[in-house]
């Protein structure tokens, strides 16, 4: 059960890597996300989306595979819980092995923070929008 205070989505997502990083099965990543928040899946906003390797292009992919894969390359993981009246939506990806792969998501992660901080009062979304398609395309020019 989290502690009080600490959003139970969060938790979840550090249970959940940490699951993944131990080799768990997506069954096995979906239930240390539950066991951390504290929570029966009903109780989500959402039905989380655990999605080992090539499971993750699969758009809302639900099947939840009970063995884990022979080669773990890639974990997706969209979930969240509710805290404090907000229902979270937190989606991340990351790599096991593959440092291309690992610094591509990186840079993903930095360009979404720094989005993140130019949101305020009086900022029109659409500048933000905007913004993070110029951004991502001056990212996957470089990696070309």
């Amino acid at each position: 059960m989290p502690a009080r205070g600490e959003p139970p989505g969060a938790l979840g997502h550090q249970a959940a890597l940490q699951a993944f990083q131990a080799g768990a099965s997506e069954f096995e990543i979906e239930l240390a996300f539950l066991r951390a928040c504290g929570l029966r899946e009903q109780e989500l906003p959402y039905n989380p989306i655990i999605a080992l390797n090539d499971a993750g292009a699969v758009l809302h992919y639900q099947v939840l595979e009970k063995e884990p894969p022979a080669q773990r390359h890639s974990l997706l993981i969209d979930a969240g819980a509710e805290f404090a009246g907000y229902a979270s939506d937190i989606t991340r990806t990351y790599s096991l092995q593959d440092a291309d792969f690992a610094a591509l998501i990186r840079s993903m992660d930095e360009m979404q923070q720094s989005l993140c901080a130019g949101v305020r009062a009086g900022v029109d979304w659409r500048d933000v929008h905007l913004r993070a398609h110029q951004l991502t395309a001056t990212l996957l020019r470089k990696l070309t």
